[in-house]
């Protein structure tokens, strides 16, 4: 992300879930109604002191799953897919590979096999299709 250092609070006065759910994959750390105004200000205390952590793990765990189906829809195997999510969080190839004991060459084949799948050339542009997947 982008501006991961900043905190965003989404007030919306627009309450459906799907609307919720793209706030949190563009990067809000929280959603609030405006109809709930009496704890605006209480809500910016906790997202200021990183106080709201189970509901940031809440809303991220949430983007993952969905973030999981899209990649359902491009036929990634178990092991394609586990790697996209490892590759996402910063691992090298090495590192998958001593992780799964697998060799470098085959984490390799692998990532282009996914790469061919979501129709990226790279994983930057793999992480970036699925991440305009997920703000539709």
């Amino acid at each position: 992300m982008l501006y991961s250092h900043v905190k965003v609070i989404m007030v919306t006065s627009n309450e459906n879930y799907p609307y919720m759910e793209r706030s949190v994959v563009a990067g809000a750390r929280h959603y609030i109604s405006k109809s709930k105004v009496g704890q605006i200000a209480s809500l910016i205390r906790l997202v200021y002191h990183d106080a709201d952590q189970s509901m940031q793990l809440l809303m991220l765990s949430l983007v993952k799953y969905k973030e999981l189906s899209y990649l359902d829809t491009f036929n990634l195997t178990p092991r394609e897919k586990t790697i996209y999510l490892h590759k996402k969080e910063g691992l090298s190839n090495q590192e998958i590979a001593d992780l799964y004991v697998l060799s470098i060459s085959t984490v390799r084949n692998q990532i282009t096999s996914m790469l061919n799948k979501i129709g990226a050339s790279t994983t930057a542009f793999a992480f970036e299709k699925i991440h305009k997947l997920l703000l539709k």
